[in-house]
Formats: structure tokens, C-alpha cells, sequence
């Protein structure tokens, strides 16, 4: 008889324990807390398109870029917004008017609130672009424009913009993609929308190029851009390429080749997937992420 209670107890505790851990995961799953302790950029897989996170341990969140519609993803990057954790963006920027870049924006602003949307002030004639700025017309968010010498700071991110020039607004839309520099307390970031070997030549011109630690590699990969010269100058100690599966042109083999020369570490998201990253103010580390997981591993080395 002592034995059965004691059982009983044993059973009914475990149980519990078992009931206690089910329903926290469930919360955390629907209610997953925005709280880090640690700066993150996550790249994250929106196919053939850009989209990048940036998380400072503050409680500011910026997204660059948007990917393409979302309908034809599920909806995919607002889950993974909402799965990290994202209750609101302090900042969205448009590195340039092309649909893989602001097509999924529209679902984003749909459901998250956001305070600031950063373009060149390079606008699209396209219906979805059109669409685009009438609901950030709509919902009252204020819209700048910015340019080369303007800097912006949210909490321990620090942005300073290189490209393009007020002035020059001309050209190809790819050509007058967003380029800046990021600065999170140290660990400095390059972001090259999708300029081309002309524009690279130009920053690299001008000496408005540093050595940077993350090079977010200009145009999906493109054989029209990373040209040597310019890696020469960035000469990061990794570099992340957002693409399609499957997709003929992008990366280019050329690219790759150009980046590996450079003892380059390569992340590609037709690849790895969503590559999170980590920065603690002295190191960096590759963190293990995506929109299934909300508890994100360390992997054993840092970068």
C-alpha cells in the first residue's frame, strides 16, 4: 500500500512536470519573448530576395528589405518575425524598389506596427510599389528619405549611409541601392542592396569603403557585382548570400571562386538556409536558427 502512494506520487509528479514544460513551450511558441542578450543579425531565407533582421539587446528590431510577396511563401517572413520574438520594428529600410526587396514589406506592415521606413526616395511606377507606399501613407509611418552622410541610431546600432548621393538620383535601381555601414558596438556590418561592379567602383573611388567584419554580398550573388577591387578593400571575415534554390545565375561561380581566394567564410540561404549570427561585444558566433526553432544552440566555435 505505501509502495502504490508512493507511486501515485511519483506519477503525479511527473505529470505535472511534464504538463508544466508542455504548456511552456506552447506560450513560448505563441508568445515567444522579445527578449535578447545579444545584438543578432539573422539573414533570413525568403527564397530569391533579401531580408535581414537586425536585433539589438535594447529592444530595437530593424528589418532591411522584404523579400518578395508573401503570399507566394505562407506568409513566411512574418512568421519568422513573429517566431524571434518581433512585436514591433523600430525601423524598416528599402535598399531599392524592386519586388524581391519590398514585395513581402506589405504583409510586414500589415501586422507589425512601424515607426520609420527608410528609402533613397528612388521610386517604382509599379502597382505593388504604388500599393506600398499608400499603406505607410495610411498607417502614419514616418517615411524619410536618406542619402549619403546621414546616420542613424537605435539603442547600440549605429548606420551611416554611403550610397547613393542626394544629388544623383539617376541610373538603374540596382545601381542606386541603399549602401551603409553598421556598427553594432563594434562589430561592423556592410550592406549593398543590389549594386553592381560600377557603383562598387565608385565607393571604392571615393574611399568610402572600410574593412568590415560581415559583407552581405551585393546582388544575390551576381557575376555583375563582388568585384575584386572591392572585396580587396571590405575584406570581411564573412560573407552572407541571400538567393533562390536552384537558380542558374545566382550565385556565380565566379563569386564564390572571388570570396573563397579571400579565405571568405561563405553562408548561402539556397543552402544553409536562415543564417543567424551573434555578437556579444568581443565575439561572433553562428547561432542556430529558423522559423521552426525558438530556442537558438550555440554551435561549439565561434566565427
Amino acid at each position: 500500500m505505501i509502495k502504490e502512494e508512493i507511486f501515485k506520487i511519483k506519477k503525479t509528479g511527473l505529470l505535472f512536470i511534464v504538463f508544466f514544460i508542455f504548456t511552456f513551450l506552447i506560450i513560448q511558441l505563441l508568445f515567444p519573448l522579445n527578449h535578447i542578450e545579444s545584438f543578432e543579425i539573422h539573414f533570413i531565407d525568403v527564397g530569391q530576395g533579401d531580408a535581414i533582421l537586425l536585433r539589438d539587446p535594447g529592444g530595437y528590431d530593424i528589418l532591411i528589405d522584404g523579400g518578395f510577396p508573401q503570399q507566394e511563401q505562407n506568409y513566411k517572413l512574418n512568421r519568422y518575425l513573429k517566431s524571434a520574438g518581433v512585436r514591433n520594428l523600430s525601423a524598416v529600410f528599402l535598399t531599392h524598389p524592386h519586388l524581391d526587396h519590398y514585395g513581402g514589406l506589405i504583409q510586414v506592415l500589415e501586422e507589425f506596427p512601424v515607426f520609420y521606413f527608410f528609402t533613397t526616395g528612388v521610386e517604382s511606377r509599379a502597382q505593388s510599389y504604388l500599393k506600398l507606399l499608400e499603406i505607410i501613407e495610411y498607417l502614419g509611418i514616418d517615411h524619410r528619405k536618406v542619402h549619403r552622410g546621414d546616420m542613424i541610431r537605435a539603442g547600440g546600432i549605429t548606420i551611416d549611409i554611403l550610397h547613393p548621393r542626394e544629388e544623383f538620383l539617376l541610373g538603374s535601381f540596382n545601381n542606386l541601392s541603399l549602401v551603409f555601414e553598421v556598427n553594432l558596438k563594434g562589430l561592423k556590418i556592410l550592406f549593398t542592396g543590389d549594386i553592381e561592379s560600377e557603383t562598387e567602383a565608385q565607393l571604392v573611388r571615393q574611399s568610402l569603403l572600410n574593412r568590415v567584419d560581415i559583407l552581405k554580398v551585393a546582388h544575390h550573388g551576381s557575376a555583375t557585382s563582388s568585384s575584386a577591387d572591392f572585396l580587396k578593400i571590405v575584406d570581411p571575415a564573412v560573407a552572407v548570400i541571400q538567393a533562390g534554390k536552384n537558380n542558374i545565375f545566382h550565385p556565380a561561380p565566379e563569386v564564390i571562386a572571388r570570396l573563397e581566394d579571400r579565405n571568405i567564410q561563405v553562408f548561402r540561404t539556397d543552402e544553409d538556409g536562415e543564417v543567424v549570427f551573434g555578437w556579444n561585444g568581443s565575439k561572433l558566433y553562428l547561432l542556430e536558427g529558423g522559423i521552426s526553432g525558438f530556442i537558438r544552440k550555440l554551435y561549439k566555435r565561434a566565427i
